[in-house]
């Protein structure tokens, strides 16, 4: 007799056994692991630091890599008892079709004898819908193959190509039924509304009665029953009766004895300052000082004996003037140098805005046995961020409205349980905007069998889609008409997952620097010193003593110039800012001159705006920019070198704005925010959509880039179309997805698989395969994920073919990503 069972290595009793109960407790703990599978995880090679009694694990394969207390059980159950790990190993058949649910993935796994993977069947694909709507039925138009038509509130489906006749109108002629399928039959009319116009109003209910108000004893106020509180002296009088107030009572009782003096209170804090006095009489004017002037063209008139001139443009300097006449100039800049190298490339990437997003679900379940098709109904709303979609509950609950302009990310899933025993069941799903158009192509999911609702199967459509605001989603299912199953919509695993993709972010880089162009020439040089200049400087240059403000110059024969000073003597006494009427400072500046384009200039290296604790205020601090109309602005601007980098405020319109540019010329609007709603849309955020436009080869049982080097749209550049990859443009969350469809090079492999890698490194998780029979140019995998990257990694999408090599068909092959955060 064996001493265990094949399948789970139970142990046996032996006959005449001692100590029979630690073998039958061991078979019931190994029942307790194996029975109902559920592991924690199923990707750890190491056992976890702190286990507790009774953790369940799949040790991760991967020839040998499992360590610590678990070296050797790659791909065993692991189980934490009486303060050990023990193994468990799979018995005849090597544990192939063994089930476990993994809790962390919260899916359902399948052992093949050498890996562990997601358990499921993909169904086969779907039949061919209409190539065409025609819309209503014509005598004399041609149909072909597979048109669609309604006629008489009927709709169908040509079988037969010809042109229209009496006796070939679908549902009366003759001979409809040879080229004509009926899709959906004309509804019974609904039963008419019965009932009459509203009933009458109501009489009014009696008036209330009210607490007047006011600062003095009432006389003619309110009506019998009203009170009336005088809250000068705080007395309330009332009920008022017989249109007369009575007498007023007090609501403050009598003051209370003085209590004891308290000990001395510590010293205030000093009074404000007092008002200044008046201004003093105007000292006598000083003598005026030497000036350095300046403009756009050269000095004719302009200043006096001893005044300096700066043409801005050409930065030619003349002076000092004597005898009423300005010398020769002297140019300040040397002329331009030749080209230098190019620069490095600027960096790219934005920040990310909020978006809306929504999740809708069906929770009730209902019959999809019709092989037309069904709108789904979406009974409950559970996100919590739904500003930017529309959903009635009450008059069409399957419509969900777009609110928003823009790319949004539309996620469908239908699951069906099987509702007839040993029989398979196959579906499709569309996804529709409008009613008409079809957004996503039909999908398909696979069979059922067993007993009624213990299997069921399902399938996810993710696209993205430019909407408009005003659009509806509708998502529609169907039984597949080839099918002799049936089976209904399982509760709580049919979900519409909505997002708006307008805060996504990074944008292309910038562009290359320019080139630097060589030494120019020497050109004249203003020096400075605190002391007057001896030896300091070449022919033509300036000097200024900046402590006595003193030019020199320009310096000849290497000899400098007795100087001029530039400031004069003090002047009369300005006016006392602090007795000033509102309105009599046309302009101000601090430490610099204001003009009449900036009346208040400041020089500084900080400005401190504070709230009034003086008076003392409310304790805020705010400042306003207002404009005149919608279509000026009213911002900030930040500058380098006097030159726009950065605008932000409300920018031509009435729309909360930040706009950027590289030279003060050109700008990009980096973000909007919508004044209506808060909508936030940043267009520039990383998008990208992109096809192969040849059969890749894929060799058998190796993991193989798929070439995804046809763009479908790449705006800002970030999908790598020589390289075959997606490089993340900044650090965020980004959604990225794939699907591909498989062609035969001869026998067909056992199975196919797809994966995403991130900088070379397969990302086990995304791992999509086939369970049904492959078949070439019908079977498809498809795989998609929220992705938390780095800027800079690289994302690529690879296929993986089971004993026999194969091609990546050209057609209906996909890869596609968005940041979303």
């Amino acid at each position: 007799m064996a001493e265990e069972s094949a399948k789970l290595r139970i142990p046996y009793i032996a006959a005449a056994q001692a100590q029979k109960h630690i073998t039958h407790n061991e078979a019931m703990t190994l029942l307790d692991t194996l029975v109902q599978l559920s592991v924690i995880d199923k990707d750890l090679t190491a056992p976890p630091a702190n286990p507790i009694e009774g953790d369940c694990y799949i040790v991760a394969g991967g020839g040998g890599s499992a360590t610590g207390d678990w070296i050797g059980w790659d791909n065993r159950v692991a189980r934490y008892l009486d303060g050990a790990w023990r193994s468990y190993l799979p018995g005849e058949g090597s544990g192939a079709g063994w089930l476990a649910w993994v809790q962390d993935e919260d899916a359902m796994y399948r052992f093949d004898g050498n890996a562990w993977a997601l358990a499921g069947i993909e169904g086969p694909e779907g039949p061919s819908g209409w190539d065409q709507w025609q819309g209503a039925w014509a005598s004399g138009q041609g149909y072909v193959l597979h048109d669609g038509a309604q006629n008489d509130g009927s709709s169908y489906i040509c079988i037969v190509p010809h042109t229209a006749t009496a006796e070939t109108e679908p549902g009366t002629g003759v001979n409809w039924p040879t080229v004509w399928d009926l899709l959906a039959a004309k509804g019974q009319d609904g039963a008419g509304g019965s009932g009459t116009g509203t009933g009458s109003d109501g009489a009014d209910g009696e008036d209330g009665k009210t607490v007047l108000s006011g600062i003095i004893d009432p006389a003619s106020e309110g009506v019998d029953g009203d009170f009336y509180i005088n809250t000068n002296t705080w007395t309330i009088f009332g009920p008022k009766a017989s249109d007369t107030w009575p007498s007023g009572v007090s609501l403050v009782g009598p003051a209370g004895a003085d209590g004891d003096d308290g000990a001395p209170g510590a010293d205030g804090q000093d009074g404000v300052d007092g008002a200044t006095g008046a201004p003093g009489a105007d000292g006598q004017d000083g003598a005026d000082g030497n000036t350095v002037l300046y403009g756009t063209i050269d000095p004719t008139s302009e200043g006096v004996d001893g005044n300096f001139y700066i043409n801005t443009v050409t930065w030619t300097i003349f002076g000092p003037k004597a005898s009423d006449s300005w010398p020769s100039g002297v140019s300040l800049v040397g002329p331009a140098g030749a080209d230098g190298q190019d620069g490095a490339d600027g960096s790219g990437g934005g920040s990310a805005g909020p978006m809306a997003t929504a999740r809708y679900s069906d929770t009730t379940g209902q019959s999809v046995n019709s092989t037309g098709w069904t709108a789904m109904s979406w009974d409950t709303t559970d996100h919590e961020d739904t500003s930017g979609f529309s959903h009635d509950t009450v008059t069409d609950n399957s419509r969900v409205t777009i609110l928003n302009d823009g790319p949004h990310l539309i996620a469908a899933t239908i699951s069906v349980e099987g509702t007839t025993t040993n029989y398979r069941y196959n579906g499709d799903l569309q996804v529709l905007v409008n009613g008409t158009d079809e957004l996503a192509p039909e999908g398909s999911w696979g069979y059922i069998r067993g007993t009624s609702g213990a299997n069921y199967a399902g399938i996810t459509l993710t696209f993205i889609h430019d909407f408009a605001a005003g659009d509806y989603i509708e998502v529609r299912v169907r039984r597949a008409s080839n099918t002799n199953g049936n089976g209904t919509r399982r509760p709580g695993g049919c979900h519409l997952s909505i997002a708006h993709l307008t805060s996504g972010s990074g944008g292309g880089g910038s562009g290359t620097d320019g080139q630097d162009g060589a030494d120019g020439q020497d050109g004249k040089t203003v020096l400075s010193g605190t002391i007057d200049p001896t030896s300091e400087g070449v022919d033509g240059d300036f000097y200024i003593n900046t402590a006595t403000w003193t030019i020199f110059g320009p310096k000849a024969s290497d000899a400098w110039p007795t100087g001029v000073a530039l400031v004069g003597p003090a002047g009369a006494d300005g006016l006392d800012l602090t007795t000033l009427e509102d309105g009599t400072v046309t302009s101000l500046g601090v430490n610099t001159g204001a003009d009449a384009t900036n009346r208040l200039a400041v020089k500084s290296d900080s400005v401190l705006l504070s709230h009034d604790d003086v008076t003392p205020g409310t304790g805020d601090m705010r400042v306003s920019l207002n404009k005149s109309e919608t279509a000026r602005d009213a911002g900030f601007t930040f500058q380098t070198g006097y030159g726009t980098r950065a605008l932000f405020g409300l920018l031509g319109d009435d729309d909360f704005s930040l706009k950027v540019s590289p030279d003060g010329g050109s700008f990009s609007t980096a973000l909007t925010v919508d004044k209506d709603n808060g909508a936030v849309d940043h267009a520039e955020g990383s998008k990208f959509e992109a096809t192969t436009n040849y059969e890749n080869y894929i060799a058998s049982d190796t993991w193989t880039k798929i070439a995804f080097n046809n763009t479908v749209h790449n705006d800002q550049g970030d999908l790598d179309g020589g390289n075959n990859h997606f490089v993340a443009p900044s650090d965020g969350y980004y959604l990225i997805g794939a699907k591909w469809r498989f062609k035969a090079n001869g026998p067909v492999p056992a199975q196919v698989l797809t994966r995403l890698y991130q900088n070379g490194v397969g990302l086990e998780r995304t791992t999509a395969q086939s369970d049904g029979d492959v078949v070439s140019t019908r079977t498809m995998v498809q795989t998609s994920t929220v992705l938390k990257l780095a800027a800079g990694d690289e994302i690529a999408v690879y296929a993986y073919l089971r004993t026999n090599d194969g091609y990546v068909d050209d057609h209906s092959s996909l890869f596609y990503g968005a940041r979303i955060a």
